[in-house]
């Protein structure tokens, strides 16, 4: 990119030092992530999605203090502007927080972290994966086109919501699809996390998130084909996901598990509902906005170089 091949950023000398969890800088920098994000997540359309991000914002701050995670401080010049934490995953580096001080932000000083941070895990010759993950309040100005620049595979999601208008009659499941939806039963928790690995994952970490009535499955005989998962919180709802069988797809199957929730959530008093979608993925973006979602906001980021050739590797000019 016209950045990384400029000389400017190389004259900002910017370090990854070494951060102990709970110093007083250490706590300085979580006090300004904590209050920008309060910033940035408490207006405009995003007021909708301020509890979800406060809940998560508190778990990411929660997670990074394991032993498995080493946390480094972004030091510009004697400094401190920002923080990274990773940790690894046999051969794969796993970058779950990366935040530059509010301050700092929007002057570069974001990319050339991340290209030290990147510079020095490639230096590593067991390294085979590098993976970034950027939550919405640490996201920055042409994050992803920036990332594509330097290598990165790049996901995009973004937020989309539905107010659950009491006057709106849901339709709890299309006449024209031929198979029973249920609630949710924990005794198929095992036959669902076979189909998707995903879900797996979601259902050891959060199995007690969910609405047991609004989340719903979706059974051809008795055969599992598709799920959606879903939680609520006060009066709002999240859908946190959504799967058909490839073989089932394209029969209407996604739109009726997701009218049979947002049924369930409207009978429940249920205000308003929020999802999360991949930007890529067409199919689920043009079913949630046929049932009255629209998107209010960019997401999460994820970032991934799956092959990392050593043999080509020559570190960034400092």
């Amino acid at each position: 990119s016209d950045f990384c091949q400029s000389t400017r950023w190389r004259m900002i000398r910017i370090k990854l030092d070494t951060l102990e969890i709970g110093s007083q800088v250490y706590r300085r920098i979580i006090e300004d992530l904590s209050h920008y994000a309060r910033e940035v997540w408490s207006r405009g359309g995003r007021k909708l999605l301020f509890d979800h991000f406060q809940v998560e914002l508190n778990q990411l701050i929660k997670e990074i203090t394991k032993p498995e995670y080493t946390v480094k401080l972004i030091n510009l010049e004697g400094i401190p502007i920002g923080i990274a934490a990773y940790k690894l995953e046999d051969r794969k580096i796993r970058v779950l927080l990366f935040y530059v001080c509010s301050p700092f932000r929007g002057k570069d000083y974001e990319r050339i972290a991340i290209l030290q941070l990147v510079d020095s895990f490639k230096s590593l010759s067991w390294v085979e994966e590098i993976e970034i993950l950027l939550h919405p309040f640490c996201r920055f100005i042409d994050d992803d086109r920036f990332l594509k620049n330097i290598g990165f595979e790049v996901q995009e999601w973004v937020w989309m919501s539905k107010s659950l208008d009491r006057s709106e009659e849901i339709v709890s499941c299309s006449p024209e699809i031929r198979c029973e939806i249920t609630p949710w039963d924990e005794r198929t928790a095992s036959d669902i996390a076979k189909l998707d690995i995903e879900a797996k994952i979601l259902l050891k970490s959060r199995e007690s998130d969910f609405n047991i009535k609004a989340s719903k499955i979706c059974f051809k005989g008795e055969e599992v084909v598709g799920f959606i998962l879903v939680s609520t919180s006060g009066s709002k709802g999240v859908v946190k996901y959504i799967f058909v069988s490839e073989e089932f797809r394209r029969k209407g199957i996604g739109r009726a598990l997701l009218r049979a929730s947002l049924k369930q959530l409207q009978d429940e008093g249920i205000k308003s509902v929020i999802a999360e979608l991949n930007m890529e993925n067409l199919a689920s973006i043009s079913l949630f906005w046929s049932l009255g979602f629209s998107i209010c906001c960019r997401a999460h980021l994820v970032a991934v170089i799956r092959k990392i050739s050593h043999s080509n590797y020559l570190p960034s000019q400092r």
